[in-house]
């Protein structure tokens, strides 16, 4: 398969592994938006690896969304499409729904709730599902010693005396935190939202699960973990969005869903969330809270 180049719009400098162009393609680069944390997590992950030829997706700084970002590029390139790539930076989940639905990104890197695809028509198209109704799953997470992972721990109905912290662009997550009875503060993204933490201004996140030995997300000074035997469900499915501004858009999306379906055939989408862990058979049994009980 034929290697293409992944420029960075941010930083104007070619990914580990692409070749050097001695001048700028002539097919327009296919404009990939992505979160400011996950695309430096992503060029963690990746190393000097092609995100191409990948075929293990666990390890240091893989999450859900950062193997999500992998797949997009391995799906587009098994559907036939050769035109080259870049990122796009998005500071919140917010600003990155508008870029696409204003045609100022193509694609997002990682996958999007089709709940809010849905509040863009005609503006937004959806992919095939990559995480089916019913299929996300996440972790009550508390900083390291707090009291509370004990306490929900043996009555998950105390959750109800703790706040929450969320991102108001997440939509499914605060529906399902309000479910659960909790108070929920808002924030405009996943920094900020480590930033309420360590002030002690809430309490846990929703997150899903790491791939490690005790579930553990570590930035920096925080460490948060999960409520041992407690996971949330949530309502929804999830899948990469194609913004309908471009006058391609409709190839470029029938090329992404021939390509996910190659690579859902093959399992590898399965084992991307698996190695990731997002999808952790450790967490199989652990009871399961919140309003996505069913699909």
């Amino acid at each position: 398969m034929r290697r293409r180049t992944l420029l960075l719009a941010a930083t104007a400098l070619l990914l580990p592994g692409a070749p050097l162009l001695a001048s700028p393609p002539r097919t327009p680069a296919l404009r990939l938006a992505i979160h400011r944390d996950v695309h430096a997590d992503y060029l963690r992950f990746l190393g000097r690896r092609d995100a191409l030829t990948l075929t293990e997706f666990g390890g240091n700084w893989s999450r859900r969304d950062v193997v999500e970002t992998v797949l997009l590029q391995q799906a587009l390139a098994r559907g036939g499409l050769a035109q080259p790539l870049r990122f796009v930076i998005a500071d919140s989940y917010g600003r990155l729904l508008k870029m696409l639905s204003q045609g100022d990104a193509d694609l997002s890197a990682s996958s999007a709730w089709k709940l809010d695809a849905d509040d863009h028509p005609g503006r937004l198209a959806v992919s095939r599902a990559v995480i089916g109704q019913g299929r996300f799953e996440a972790g009550l997470y508390f900083p390291e010693g707090h009291e509370g992972l004990e306490i929900v721990a043996r009555d998950p109905d105390a959750l109800a005396d703790y706040t929450a912290v969320c991102s108001s662009d997440w939509r499914p997550d605060i529906l399902t935190l309000q479910a659960l009875g909790v108070k929920v503060l808002l924030t405009e993204n996943w920094n900020s939202m480590l930033g309420m933490l360590r002030k002690g201004r809430a309490d846990f996140v929703l997150a899903p699960f790491q791939p490690n030995a005790d579930f553990r997300i570590s930035r920096e000074d925080l460490v948060l973990l999960p409520v041992e035997g407690v996971k949330v469900g949530l309502v929804g499915s999830r899948h990469f969005l194609v913004s309908q501004a471009g006058s391609d858009w409709r190839e470029w999306l029938a090329k992404l869903n021939r390509g996910l379906l190659a690579l859902e055939k093959e399992d590898v989408i399965a084992r991307a969330y698996e190695q990731s862990g997002f999808h952790d058979s450790r967490v199989q049994e652990w009871r399961r809270i919140g309003p996505g009980l069913s699909g």
